[in-house]
């Protein structure tokens, strides 16, 4: 989802889903900075969108957070830059 247009960011939910069994684990890294200091890409995708996109269909948990921040993003103005590692799995029916 980071790398796609946040207008894409739907269908490509629904298309993932879709594409799921009842045993899929399906990972996902999302990214956490300032998206006022850093429009993108690679895009912010904030924990309450990754909800409103999967959680009627979905459990997700957060496995792993790690602090990414490079010179690189020091130099765009960043003062966090997190890499978030979720599971994905269908909710049981």
């Amino acid at each position: 989802m980071v790398a796609m247009n946040p207008i894409d960011r739907e269908r490509y939910a629904n298309a993932m889903i879709s594409l799921m069994d009842k045993d899929c684990r399906y990972l996902l890294v999302t990214l956490e900075y300032n998206p006022k200091l850093h429009p993108g890409p690679p895009f912010y995708v904030p924990d309450a969108e990754l909800e409103k996109l999967l959680g009627t269909l979905c459990m997700f948990k957060c496995l792993k957070i790690v602090d990414a921040l490079t010179d690189g993003q020091r130099k765009l103005g960043l003062d966090f830059f997190l890499s978030k590692i979720f599971l994905i799995t269908l909710k049981p029916h």
